[in-house]
């Protein structure tokens, strides 16, 4: 059975963060063609599953920072710059440290102290009230009253098992979190990598259909596939992508 959309993201999503928190300790500073193929990948779940995701996974910030990445990523590409620029770099770790820190959200509890000791330390009657929602429903301020009414008579409107509406948002939230981990435990860790091609002999036949093309010639016919070529990748890297890419389109025309 396929992971859900959230649980394939997270699972991809702290392979590449290992990967870069690896190349951001190194002294090379070389990201490989894996590194970029399973981003590029990443990129694409996100586009074609997001609408699909529960809202608590993907905030407004996490949204503009996959937009921003992806527009810098293409910046990146059509420019001469051997190496990603540190903006690049820097929207990359962001994406990948909020996916990776999934687990870890909504962790902290929404529940107010008591009245009593809310009273104690200082908080007005109507402060006491806005915090346990005892509000007029149409001004949404809080109703004094009410609040002082339930600390001199306890329970009068708050049961010992309430919990505040934002308390039980963040219990059901928790919940999505931790299916989302369970699942994801479930399969065994993504390996950051170019896809598989098939068999050598197959691989070797078609590269064979390459060697008389220059380099700059086998660049541009990959770009026109939609393949992004990165400065460092090898002759064999590209031809493995462009083998993947005709292949793809040969199964998509036959299916």
């Amino acid at each position: 059975m396929p992971l859900s959309v959230q649980a394939a993201i997270y699972k991809k999503g702290v392979a590449l963060y290992r990967d870069f928190d690896k190349f951001l300790d190194s002294d090379d500073g070389y990201l490989s063609a894996e590194f970029w193929y399973s981003l590029e990948s990443l990129m694409r779940e996100w586009n074609e599953g997001v609408s699909d995701m529960p809202d608590c996974l993907k905030s407004g910030t996490l949204r503009r920072a996959f937009i921003q990445m992806q527009d810098r990523i293409h910046d990146y590409d059509m420019s001469d710059v051997p190496e990603p620029t540190a903006d690049l770099l820097s929207s990359i770790a962001y994406v990948l440290t909020h996916i990776s820190e999934w687990p870890n959200m909504f962790t902290a509890t929404m529940q107010p102290e008591s009245v009593h000791d809310l009273f104690l330390a200082g908080d007005d009657y109507q402060t006491i009230a806005k915090k346990y929602n005892l509000v007029n429903p149409t001004t949404g301020i809080g109703v004094a009253s009410m609040a002082e009414e339930e600390h001199k008579n306890p329970g009068t409107y708050i049961a010992p098992d309430w919990k505040h509406p934002r308390e039980i948002e963040r219990i059901q939230n928790r919940e999505i979190i931790e299916e989302m981990l369970l699942e994801a435990e479930s399969e065994p860790d993504v390996e950051i990598g170019l896809p598989s091609l098939g068999s050598s002999e197959d691989i070797d036949r078609f590269a064979s259909l390459y060697e008389d093309v220059e380099p700059e010639e086998l660049i541009e016919q990959a770009k026109k596939l939609g393949i992004v070529v990165r400065s460092n990748m090898k002759r064999e890297t590209i031809l493995g992508k462009i083998y993947h890419a005709v292949n793809s389109v040969e199964e998509t025309v036959d299916g």
